[in-house]
């Protein structure tokens, strides 16, 4: 009997409203500092094409401190120089490397977490909840670049509930190690 049933990797998409015009340009910015570079920005659906800052053609999207804002964040060129907020945009600001779905009672004893980017630290987060998404558990850690951190901490699971690991990264390498807690 397997301990925990796992399902693929999942992009998690969040709708971006709330764009602001780079000067008089026909680039609009995300105005909300969105943390990480997104894995896939959508418009109305469809991928866009990853570009440079400052010289995006129509149908693209970049990462980087536009017009000296102070942050990093998305930035966008979309179909007829459109204001952004008109149209269904999209981004994955986070990518769920671990879900897993207790079988029924189990202690996850161990969990180490290596960051295979050379460049900048990585945060991962860590859930515990149902399937209801009620939330009981939630953690942040910093993995740094080309590191591994090992949590040897026991999270238990009641049958049926979830434990995620998500992170805007998909450099990130995980090991579970899993006890079955109850023999029935």
């Amino acid at each position: 009997m397997s301990l925990l049933n796992y399902s693929d990797k999942a992009i998690a998409f969040t709708t971006l409203t709330g764009w602001t015009q780079v000067g008089a340009t026909a680039e609009y910015y995300y105005a909300t500092d969105a943390k990480h570079k997104p894995l896939v920005v959508t418009m109305g659906g469809v991928e866009m094409s990853e570009g440079t800052l400052t010289s995006l053609a129509v149908g693209e999207w970049a990462w980087g401190d536009p017009d000296t804002i102070g942050y990093d964040t998305i930035t966008c060129r979309v179909t007829g120089d459109a204001d952004p907020d008109t149209l269904t945009m999209k981004a994955s600001l986070a990518l769920t490397l671990v879900d897993v779905t207790a079988a029924h009672s189990v202690g996850i004893m161990s969990i180490e977490i290596q960051s295979d980017e050379a460049s900048d630290a990585k945060n991962v987060k860590m859930i515990r909840t149902n399937d209801s998404d009620v939330s009981f558990f939630e953690d942040t850690i910093s993995i740094p670049a080309l590191d591994t951190v090992i949590l040897d901490h026991a999270i238990v699971l009641a049958a049926e509930e979830k434990f995620k690991i998500m992170s805007a990264s998909e450099v990130i390498g995980i090991v579970l190690n899993a006890n079955d807690i109850d023999n029935s």
